[in-house]
């Protein structure tokens, strides 16, 4: 099984979106799978220009020539491919937005399976409603096989020994989603559950968050 994801982090390596990605695919390819993580950010991914040339030409390929050529060879060729973002605006990033719009070119030919993986500044789960029919939308040829999104996205990268514990926790998490995935193409109840918790508890979260914006505020 091959799966590949595509980190639409601007920050790629530094990213709490990549904290997850990381950890589910070293699950993944414990259990046997064949993982990529590719960072879009370090890509060169033009616009779509909507001229629908690759929906017309009889070879149906895109008349722009970018990265994007080598991309959709990998994504045509997983069995999985991961979407993975941060939550901008309450759906994907721009990164991210213009990957899945020169997807186009496909047209409906039979896709690999996606599975979603976001992050957000909130600690609210509701914040994930808009990218969530994002990514069911983006899927509708396919099959959305798991959605995994993690409010309280900066616990995930703060600078606080206080918090390793709890990450570690959570990185397991993932890391036990990611065995799941490969072995039986699904999440348990178990462990879906367990993702949907937060991190550390809302009113715990909010505090910090207040102080760290504090913070923020009195170097400027």
């Amino acid at each position: 099984m091959k799966i590949t994801a595509f980190n639409g982090s601007p920050k790629a390596e530094t990213s709490n979106t990549h904290v997850m990605v990381a950890a589910f695919l070293k699950g993944a390819e414990s259990a046997g799978a064949q993982v990529e993580n590719i960072f879009l950010v370090n890509k060169h991914i033009n616009h779509c220009k909507g001229c629908h040339s690759c929906r017309l030409s009889a070879d149906g390929k895109c008349v722009i020539s970018d990265d994007m050529e080598e991309l959709l060879s990998k994504y045509v060729a997983s069995d999985i491919a991961i979407l993975a973002t941060p939550l901008y605006f309450e759906t994907v990033s721009s990164v991210l937005k213009v990957f899945i719009d020169r997807n186009y070119c496909l047209g409906i030919s039979t896709p690999p399976k996606i599975i979603a993986i976001a992050n957000a500044g909130s600690p609210h789960r509701s914040s994930f409603q808009t990218l969530s029919r994002t990514m069911n939308f983006f899927a509708k040829h396919s099959e959305l096989i798991a959605e995994i999104y993690a409010a309280e996205g900066p616990v995930l990268t703060a600078k606080s020994s206080r918090l390793d514990l709890i990450r570690k926790e959570y990185r397991e998490l993932l890391y036990k989603a990611g065995q799941e995935i490969a072995v039986n193409l699904k999440l348990s109840v178990e462990t879906q559950c367990a993702l949907e918790k937060p991190i550390i508890p809302i009113d715990e979260y909010l505090q910090g968050f207040k102080a760290a914006t504090e913070k923020l505020k009195a170097r400027y």
